[in-house]
């Protein structure tokens, strides 16, 4: 039985069908301290991540403007406008909670 309850709890975040692994292109719309919203490109669905709060991750993150192109992917968001990436916070940009 606790087996079955801990295959439960590790499996259940890896049922966001694959959303921690897949990544997608998405628009910058705005930033505050360690954290950057986005909108998905091809849905429309706007999303909000969090990143280390770091010197190093904030100076790229504020580097950022709204409008650039990003590839969200778990461990990493890339802006292809800016040429530049920062790595996500603790538990990914693709964590299938708001």
């Amino acid at each position: 039985m606790k087996r079955a309850i801990s295959i439960a709890v590790l499996a259940l975040p890896l049922a966001g069908c694959g959303r921690f692994f897949d990544c997608y292109d998405a628009t910058h719309v705005g930033s505050a301290v360690n954290q950057i919203i986005v909108v998905h490109s091809k849905t429309g669905k706007r999303h909000e991540m969090h990143f280390w709060n770091s010197d190093w991750v904030l100076r790229v993150l504020h580097s950022w403007e709204q409008g650039d192109e990003l590839v969200v992917c778990n461990d990493m968001v890339t802006n292809k406008t800016k040429k530049s990436s920062a790595p996500c916070g603790d538990f990914g940009c693709l964590a299938p909670w708001p």
